[in-house]
């Protein structure tokens, strides 16, 4: 994978890579989920069948089926006999592929102003419709973060077009409860705007945009007191995971 693709994001415990691979005779566009499993409980996880990872392989459709953005699931595979099990996730892609968190850090700065401002309102709104929409089917998504949305076309982001083609990804943060109760809701809009705020170009009115949307789309009164909550509990997790020596991206 590694000489055929790039990678999309990568951390101690696996990568995504976006490329492009001979299936079925022909070139595909895709993304591939690897998964390694180092721990010994996750080992013992994973040999059940439970691992995060082909739990998010099966959410994938769940989400589709709610209209809910995410790359349309292909395969998956698991690598055992070895000291440290492998994970596979194959899915549909773009090689224009790139997270929301690296556009706003590398080519969100080098575009005009007036695009900037355009980019940041699509956003705000496609973020809006993309997280009350899971939040309408019942779903919470605890690893609800910049770095887990991609953008399937990084270089048409900016131009003139109605909205974005935003897409959600690494789904073992997301869990179904058929009704999601405030406080969980809550928790995700602050994750959110946590990473929003370490990506450090969303102004106060671009978060209070997204907000209004999102509330609009749930059908809530408009309430300045739910996003000063939101802004509180940031906060606590900002602070909760700096001291546990964490990045937040």
């Amino acid at each position: 994978m590694e000489g055929r693709g790039s990678i999309v994001k990568r951390s101690e415990i696996g990568c995504v890579y976006a490329a492009t691979l001979i299936i079925d005779g022909r070139e595909q566009d895709c993304f591939v989920k690897k998964r390694r499993y180092v721990r010994r409980y996750e080992r013992l996880i994973q040999r059940l069948g439970g691992s995060g990872l082909r739990r998010a392989a099966g959410m994938a459709d769940r989400f589709l089926e709610e209209g809910i953005s995410t790359p349309v699931p292909w395969g998956f595979m698991t690598v055992s006999g070895v000291r440290e099990p492998l994970e596979f996730f194959l899915t549909q892609g773009s090689r224009r592929a790139v997270s929301v968190y690296a556009y706003l850090l590398t080519r969100y700065p080098c575009l005009p102003r007036c695009e900037q401002d355009l980019f940041r309102r699509k956003l705000s709104l496609k973020l809006a419709y993309l997280v009350s929409r899971m939040h309408q089917a019942g779903y919470e998504n605890r690893d609800l973060k910049v770095s887990n949305l991609i953008l399937r076309d990084a270089e048409g982001a900016s131009r003139n077009e109605e909205e974005l083609d935003l897409l959600m990804i690494d789904l073992e943060g997301v869990r179904n409860f058929g009704r999601i109760p405030w406080f969980r809701r809550e928790r995700d809009l602050a994750r959110l705007n946590l990473s929003l705020l370490r990506a450090g170009c969303f102004t106060a009115a671009d978060r209070m945009r997204f907000f209004k949307s999102y509330q609009e789309r749930l059908g809530i009164a408009e309430s300045k007191r739910g996003w000063e909550r939101i802004a509180k509990v940031t906060e606590q997790r900002q602070r909760a995971t700096l001291e546990r020596g964490k990045t937040i991206h």
